[in-house]
């Protein structure tokens, strides 16, 4: 296996990553990665291209060793960039390896970015139609530029869950926002609907009522989660679960 493209490549950084409890296999890292110069920092996700990108980011590939033409290219997904920088999410290598090796400047090569590759589930909700390989859903649910919007009242719900099922301390990452709330109800974002059979799928839900390991709180007029969520829009929210003691980490 080589990197795509497997030639052209005008310099390399080897990134050595700390794993004293070895379970860096298969684990998706979190790197921002800038375009200029800097003091690179592995611990924290920091890396520096040192300005020699040719078309920053789209020329950023990561591999398991120095040498483009006998690396395994690592999966990567962008979630979001500029002209300066860009937070990546790599699936590091199967083999528990603690150093990889990130490949910069080459003119010839397009932007990688695969979600589906690097994440044991993933959806960044393209086109207009939900995808039906992965969810199931329930009332007024609609897709449209990369977002899925559930409506749901007191007495109706909506909701998508995931066909995929997942073992313990698995996390999930997702950016969701509220753009109206009536007072009284319950609101669910995403979250596990865990039983004890210790897997089951992540749900988001537009509702009255809320499963287990959901984010839910009860809006009243002049609560203060209710002008938070309105005022700052977008969240990106994290949750760990940990179905074997009942708990949900947020």
């Amino acid at each position: 296996m080589s990197l795509t493209p497997s030639s052209g490549w005008s310099h390399y950084k080897r990134i050595v990553i700390s794993d004293n409890a070895n379970v860096s296999a298969d684990y998706q890292m979190k790197l921002t990665v800038y375009a200029g110069s800097g003091t690179d920092d592995p611990s924290d996700g920091i890396i520096y291209c040192d300005n020699n990108c040719s078309n920053f980011p789209d020329d950023i590939r990561f591999g398991t060793t120095n040498d483009p033409l006998t690396a395994d290219q690592l999966s990567q997904w962008i979630e979001e960039y500029d002209s300066t920088s860009a937070i990546f999410w790599v699936k590091l290598p199967n083999d528990g390896s603690d150093t990889i090796y990130m490949f910069v400047g080459n003119s010839t090569a397009n932007q990688y970015n695969n979600g589906d590759d690097t994440f044991i589930f993933f959806d960044h909700f393209d086109g207009t139609n939900l995808d039906s390989e992965k969810w199931t859903s329930v009332g007024d649910i609609s897709v449209s530029e990369s977002e899925i919007i559930l409506t749901g009242t007191e007495s109706n719900n909506a909701y998508v869950k995931s066909k995929d099922t997942f073992s313990y301390n698995t996390r999930i990452r997702a950016k969701w926002k509220y753009t109206s709330i009536d007072t009284g109800s319950w609101l669910s974002s995403v979250g596990y609907n865990a039983f004890a059979t210790g897997t089951d799928a992540i749900v988001s839900r537009s509702l009255s009522g809320h499963p287990y390991y959901e984010v839910a709180t009860k809006i009243s007029f002049g609560s203060s989660l209710l002008l938070i969520l309105l005022l700052f829009g977008w969240i990106i929210w994290e949750i760990k679960g940990s179905f074997k003691n009942k708990v949900a980490e947020a």
